[in-house]
């Protein structure tokens, strides 16, 4: 009889490797990748443990990173992967649940004033 753990294991995407709880957002951030230039990329999802950006581009796995949120120091990190335009980072000194928190409230306030923006618009 297969052992429970494998049989969930084996319905896991690859992708997913998550050890902390996501938080969904909708947040321009400044990232800078190892020697490069800063851009202005979309961060979809952060945890105490790492983020998730749209990047539109690839980038080098296992390269340093940095991302500098409104408000924050530079947060310093690794990149772990790449797939579809989109890269997963893991900091290299996990954030307080407060933190990621507090982010999620700028990247939720930020969607809802835009929907606000489009809305008094129409």
């Amino acid at each position: 009889m297969p052992d429970k753990r494998s049989e969930l294991a084996h319905h896991r995407r690859p992708l997913d490797r998550r050890t902390a709880l996501r938080w969904s957002v909708d947040l321009v951030v400044k990232f800078r990748e190892h020697k490069s230039c800063t851009l202005p990329v979309k961060l979809i999802d952060v945890s105490v443990t790492g983020c998730r950006l749209q990047t539109g581009f690839r980038l080098k796995s296992k390269e340093d990173a940095m991302i500098v949120l409104p408000g924050f120091e530079p947060l310093v990190a690794r990149i772990v992967w790449n797939h579809d335009g989109q890269t997963g980072l893991r900091f290299v000194v996990p954030l307080h649940r407060a933190v990621v928190e507090h982010i999620y409230r700028l990247g939720n306030s930020a969607a809802l004033a835009e929907a606000q923006r489009v809305k008094t618009l129409s």
